[in-house]
C-alpha cells in the first residue's frame, strides 16, 4: 500500500505538520488548489487541514463543476477537512459518521456513486499533531 501511495507522486506516505503548506489557509493556496483540480480533472479531491472557519462560506471556496463538503474546527484556527466531488457524481455526506472527537480527530464521511455502480465510502481525516490517543494501537 505504501508503495502505491508513493508512486502516485502527490501523496506523502507519512504526512505531518508543515506550517508552510496549509493548503487553503490563504487565497493563493486556494487558487492553486482550484487550478490543480481543474487541470487534472479529479473526480474526488480531499484536503486535510483546510483552516476554514465558520466565516468562510461554501461560495467562497467553490470550484466550478464540483460539490464541496466540509468539516471545520469550531472556535479555533487550523485543522478542518473537506472534499470536492465532481458534480456529475451522486454524493451525500454521512452525518451519522461525521464528527470531531474530543481528542480533535476530524472524520468527514461521504458516500459517492457513479451511475449504477456500487457506492464508495470515503473518509477524510485530520489527526492533531502529537495526538496519538485517537489512533488505534498496532
Amino acid at each position: 500500500m505504501k508503495l502505491c501511495i508513493s508512486l502516485s507522486g502527490d501523496i506523502h506516505p507519512l504526512p505531518g505538520p508543515d506550517t508552510t503548506s496549509k493548503l487553503l489557509k490563504c487565497r493563493q493556496h486556494f487558487t492553486e488548489t482550484k487550478e490543480l483540480a481543474l487541470e487534472r480533472d479529479f473526480d474526488i479531491l480531499t484536503i486535510s487541514e483546510t483552516w476554514f472557519n465558520s466565516s468562510v462560506t461554501n461560495s467562497v471556496v467553490e470550484i466550478p463543476g464540483y460539490k464541496v463538503f466540509r468539516l471545520g474546527r469550531l472556535g479555533k484556527a487550523g485543522a478542518g477537512v473537506c472534499a470536492y466531488v465532481k458534480s456529475t457524481l451522486k454524493v451525500k455526506a454521512l452525518k451519522d459518521l461525521t464528527e470531531i472527537s474530543e481528542s480533535g480527530l476530524h472524520q468527514l464521511w461521504i458516500q459517492v456513486q457513479n451511475k449504477k455502480l456500487r457506492s464508495l465510502l470515503v473518509c477524510i481525516v485530520y489527526r492533531p499533531p502529537g495526538n496519538w490517543n485517537c489512533m488505534p494501537r498496532e
